[in-house]
């Protein structure tokens, strides 16, 4: 009884893996378990395109181990190229990562510069300003001047006439 149990349990075991891995052969459709008829592996179970023999179906076909797992050495191949091909893409987005660094890093040397240009751009703006206030000054000075010298010219005009 209790190998008889055992090798229940190991059945469903068996039948809960095969329902939860559904296997999808090349044409997108669910693959058939089947049985060999003939050959050395005669009596072996192995899964199948639906579609065999018709022309045209796929050439999909994995066998069933005796533990009930498939074998999968092309699935293995399979993740390996999924592999490969994550890894082209991280190295992608890693180059392009660090040409946006360099791109950020050359933005802002420039954003200084222009800071820099900036600054003293301002600088000169004040120190104009200051000129021009003594410029204001000095023409008021000299806008006195010329008054008072007038002024005085017709004072000795008229002393001296």
């Amino acid at each position: 009884m209790a190998s008889g149990s055992k090798s229940s349990g190991k059945q469903s075991s068996i039948n809960s893996q095969r329902a939860n891995h559904r296997l999808i052969c090349y044409c997108n459709d669910v693959a058939v378990l089947r049985t060999a008829k003939n050959g050395v592996n005669a009596g072996k179970k192995f899964y199948g395109c639906p579609n065999w023999p018709v022309a045209g179906a796929c050439k999909f076909f994995e066998w069933l181990m005796d533990d009930g797992v498939v074998n999968r050495p092309q699935l293995f191949d399979d993740y390996q190229l999924k592999i490969l091909e994550k890894d082209t893409e991280i190295a992608e987005l890693e180059m392009k990562n660090k040409m946006l660094e360099e791109k950020v890093k050359r933005l802002q040397i420039k954003k200084e510069n222009v800071e820099e240009e900036n600054q003293e751009m301002k600088n000169e703006l004040c120190h104009m300003r200051f000129e021009l206030m003594n410029c204001s000054r000095t023409e008021k000075n000299l806008s006195m001047i010329l008054i008072f010298s007038w002024l005085m010219f017709a004072v000795l005009a008229l002393l001296l006439r």
